[in-house]
């Protein structure tokens, strides 16, 4: 009986075992199947949050921000769209099975990373937009053409800290986003890096704003006086950065009141005030031969970096009389292309001798013909003068919303090739021109690699006027350590012709001697490697002034020569060179700006595509 019982009670056990047993078998299958299932869900859901989202961002994308005229106008309709995108993906991230799903393990992670980006997109469409909409559209009303002829400094005040503020929120959403947990699904994990990438382009272009909006208030004058010194330089007579400066004015912004003063004769600039030369420069322009530069106020624009020659212009203005009267806080260089391209917005100008000068005449009469048409060069820098004053009162008298997309366009363009630039001792503004491209240096970019070549005539004459450049790059190597190497063919070319180099004005073709004949060109030539790179296996074909020569100057190491230029004949410099192994694009050219030919560059990039 005992017995008996005994194995009753095991028999019981094992029951209850196998119960037991079936028990935590169903219960694990239904977990594992409420995982399936969720994870089948939530794997779908991330997938239509992921498209919301992706519309959301692109939606704000096509408004495109680096224009900003049509960028503004058009914000408010696309906001609302990209905001109908982003709420149908945050309702299914806070869905009551996504909260659920949130306390659960490992699927919690890409509830989280999913539910950390529909609120980053969430806040960057109800806070961040909405201010940079607003700030944009008041800088926008700005409007110069009112009695006053003068910014309201007290609304670009509002309107630069509305922006200033969309980039703070903006960097805050970022950083937050940055430490969400990017999740196991594929969808979830590819949703999260395209959504970060999206923030780091829109975070990008609205700093770019925000240094603009904290620069304008200080460009405008609005706590103290600024005065800007405006460098008239000539590229028919070649410098590094541009041309000889022949003339200097200057501009002053007080509280929104923008005046031009008269321009003045580089004359007036040169007697004991040289251009604060450090023992480099004097090497490379005024020891070295064949012809030495005197480094004042004319000769500046040989250094190629544009914050040099300013900090130079400075040094001459506040060392001389006009600088007593008012010390310049900023420089900007121009030349007469540039001064083309401002007649596109203020209208054809007439001068006092009833010349018309128009947006494709101005250029070419201010380069070359004036010599012919003006003999005296007292009357020349007096026309130039004119010319200069009467082109920038009108450019900011008729400065206003209404154009300032076409004058970006002028500016972002002048700038590329080198017409056009500015500097700024304020810490503020430098930070904007550097970040805006308007300062131009010798190369110093390691993943856009460039070639700087650099030419600086090396007579009294404006022969550069006919001197015509082409660069052939050829991709010759993909190295293994990710490099590139390059073959440079550079060729200058001087136009001139027989019977225009034997009956041109002297001050043109330059006066016979025993070093050059009428009509030869000469240069001195600097050729600066791209940033993280180098130049090797330099020659030149011909007419060899000066044997190219490694060195440096200020800190970077070039290689210089000079040569000299026949009327209708062309000299070649040949080289290679290897860029940086962080490259990313193409090699480039950054050249002295032309005045008649726009150097042209030729690419052979069909090796190791």
């Amino acid at each position: 009986m005992q017995k008996h019982l005994s194995s009753g009670l095991h028999m019981n056990k094992s029951n209850a075992k196998r119960k037991a047993v079936k028990i935590c078998l169903i219960i694990t299958a239904a977990v594992l199947l409420v995982y399936i299932s969720v994870g089948i869900k939530l794997y779908f859901d991330s997938k239509k949050i992921r498209m919301h989202e992706e519309k959301a961002l692109a939606v704000l994308s096509s408004a495109d921000i680096s224009s900003p005229e049509t960028a503004i106008s058009s914000l408010p309709d696309k906001l609302k769209k990209a905001q109908e995108e982003s709420l149908e993906a945050d309702n299914i991230a806070n869905s009551f099975i996504w909260k659920i799903a949130g306390c659960l393990p490992f699927i919690g992670g890409d509830i989280k990373s999913a539910q950390s980006m529909t609120e980053a997109v969430d806040r960057v469409l109800n806070d961040v937009i909405p201010d940079f909409s607003a700030g944009g559209t008041e800088i926008m009303s700005i409007d110069l053409n009112n009695e006053q002829k003068k910014a309201d400094t007290v609304l670009i005040d509002s309107a630069a800290s509305k922006i200033v503020s969309a980039d703070d929120k903006l960097k805050q959403i970022a950083s937050d986003f940055g430490k969400a947990p990017d999740g196991h699904f594929s969808s979830v994990k590819n949703a999260h890096e395209t959504c970060r990438q999206k923030l780091e382009e829109l975070s990008e272009r609205v700093n770019i704003y925000a240094k603009a909006a904290k620069a304008l208030p200080i460009i405008l004058g609005s706590d103290s006086k600024q005065t800007y010194v405006l460098g008239a330089m000539t590229p028919s007579e070649a410098r590094s950065s541009g041309g000889l400066i022949g003339a200097v004015g200057s501009i002053s912004a007080d509280k929104g009141d923008f005046k031009t003063g008269d321009f003045i004769s580089d004359l007036d600039l040169i007697e004991d005030n040289h251009g604060d030369a450090d023992g480099d420069e004097l090497k490379i322009f005024n020891e070295t031969g064949p012809f030495k530069y005197s480094l004042d106020v004319r000769d500046i624009s040989a250094y190629p970096d544009t914050s040099r020659v300013s900090q130079a212009l400075i040094h001459v203005w506040n060392n001389s009389k006009y600088g007593q009267q008012s010390q310049a806080d900023g420089v900007i260089l121009t030349d007469p292309v540039f001064l083309q391209e401002l007649i596109s917005v203020t209208g054809n100008i007439t001068m006092s001798d009833g010349r018309i000068l128009t947006e494709t005449n101005t250029a070419e009469f201010l380069l070359n013909k004036i010599y012919a048409d003006i003999p005296s060069p007292k009357l020349q820098d007096a026309y130039f003068q004119e010319a200069a004053n009467k082109i920038m009162s009108k450019f900011f008298a008729n400065l206003s919303s209404k154009n300032i997309q076409k004058i970006l366009k002028i500016f972002v363009k002048s700038a590329e090739e080198r017409h056009f630039s500015a500097y700024s001792a304020d810490s503020t503004v430098k930070d904007f021109f550097d970040s805006a491209n308007i300062v131009s240096s010798v190369p110093n970019d390691e993943e856009n690699p460039s070639v700087g070549i650099y030419v600086n005539q090396q007579r009294a004459s404006k022969l550069d006027w006919y001197l015509k450049r082409n660069t052939k790059i050829e991709r010759t190597s993909c190295n293994q350590n990710g490099s590139a190497t390059y073959h440079v063919v550079y060729s200058l070319q001087n136009t001139i012709t027989p019977e225009e180099a034997a009956n041109g004005p002297a001050y043109v073709i330059g006066t016979s001697n025993e070093v050059y004949p009428v009509g030869t060109i000469a240069e001195k030539i600097l050729i600066y490697p791209p940033a993280g790179g180098n130049i090797s296996n330099l020659k030149i074909d011909k007419n060899v002034e000066l044997a190219p020569q490694e060195t440096s100057m200020n800190g970077k190491s070039l290689w210089l020569s000079a040569i000299a230029i026949n009327p209708q004949e062309t000299v070649q410099y040949e080289f290679d060179v290897t860029v940086s192994d962080k490259a990313k694009s193409v090699l480039t050219t950054d050249q002295t700006p032309a005045g008649q030919f726009k150097p042209e560059t030729e690419y052979d990039t069909s090796k190791c595509k």
